[in-house]
């Protein structure tokens, strides 16, 4: 079973594993389908699922909501975080004219009603600032979370792929405290030790959340080399700033001693494990250990699940390794047999 731990001393307490489901709406499940993989990242004590609101041009959320309701799954025994404070000009949002962050108090509200509709909740766990907007007023933030946890709606509170000063300067202003950062971390992406971000954490005593912990699929590809750097990934529009960045080639990196990074983990939609599509996690495990030639190890981290394509035997390159990899066509087996 995959442990709990604490994100900080306030709170919450997560699953050590997340799972994300930024591209739901890509994987080809139906209802059922999404229903009984809820069920099964349950079975393993995978209890924290990570969304936003724009995941899916607006659509994942409410694909999982209605999956969710149909499940047996008892509500009080997961754990749910959203993402608020980018709009995309999308059919679902007429009003939205130009792609751009919004964290006024209005629209952060207007998010959390939106998301508790679409996700059959009466209550988010945690909220994150999705990203670091130039133009934030922090009061405008303050106001909408103490408004929301006033009212129960939100319990926790956070942000994403924020640097130290933007932290510093939005919790100086805020009467609740800011319980995590989600940032992008892995093997293949250290920046997070070079601006400061870990270093942070550990001042402040809380976990970071790992976005992109296997370099989505690429950590396990054959081209990837240590060092290799993420910045394909479609929401990386951080500034890379201050400070030289260290190399995997390097450094050996140990979690427990870095904050204790909780992983969230989900499906790819592009090939990225093999030629012909990426493959599946048999199942979730409780601790899975990667290595590279460098010898950089993340201890409790999960395996990543894939999307469609086989991965016909199990990967194994120049010491680095997978566990638990299977021929399955697509799904973990516990879909197995529902039709």
């Amino acid at each position: 079973m995959v442990p709990q731990v604490m994100l900080s001393g306030q709170g919450p307490r997560f699953s050590r594993i997340v799972h994300g489901w930024w591209r739901l709406n890509g994987w080809g499940l139906d209802r059922k389908g999404i229903c009984h993989l809820i069920e099964g990242c349950v079975t393993q004590g995978i209890t924290t699922f990570d969304h936003a609101d724009i995941y899916g041009e607006y659509t994942c959320e409410e694909l999982f909501g209605s999956a969710l309701a149909d499940s047996g799954v008892d509500r009080t025994a997961i754990q749910l975080v959203t993402k608020c404070g980018i709009k995309l000009v999308s059919p679902r949002r007429p009003s939205h004219r130009i792609k751009s962050y919004d964290t006024s108090c209005a629209h952060i509200v207007a998010s959390v009603e939106n998301s508790l509709r679409c996700l059959q909740t009466d209550y988010i766990d945690l909220l994150l600032i999705h990203r670091p907007n130039p133009l934030i007023d922090p009061r405008e933030v303050n106001e909408a979370f103490v408004r929301l946890r006033q009212s129960g709606k939100v319990r926790h509170f956070g942000v994403s792929n924020f640097l130290p000063h933007q932290w510093e300067s939005l919790a100086s202003k805020l009467e609740v405290p800011l319980v995590t950062n989600q940032i992008e971390y892995s093997v293949m992406n250290l920046a997070a030790h070079g601006d400061g971000n870990i270093d942070w954490c550990q001042k402040l005593e809380i976990r970071p959340m790992a976005w992109s912990p296997f370099g989505g699929g690429r950590l396990f590809f054959r081209r990837f080399s240590p060092g290799q750097a993420t910045s394909r990934n479609a929401h990386s529009d951080r500034p890379r700033m201050g400070g030289s960045v260290p190399r995997s080639d390097r450094y050996g990196l140990d979690p427990q001693a870095s904050g204790g990074i909780c992983a969230g983990i989900g499906y790819r939609q592009s090939g990225a494990y093999s030629q012909r599509g990426s493959g599946v996690a048999d199942r979730p495990v409780g601790r899975a250990v990667v290595r590279n030639p460098a010898g950089v190890s993340q201890s409790g981290c999960a395996i990543v699940i894939g999307q469609r394509g086989r991965l016909n035997q199990k990967i194994s390159r120049e010491g680095s390794r997978i566990v638990s990899i299977s021929s399955h066509p697509w799904r973990p087996r516990w879909l197995n047999n529902t039709g």
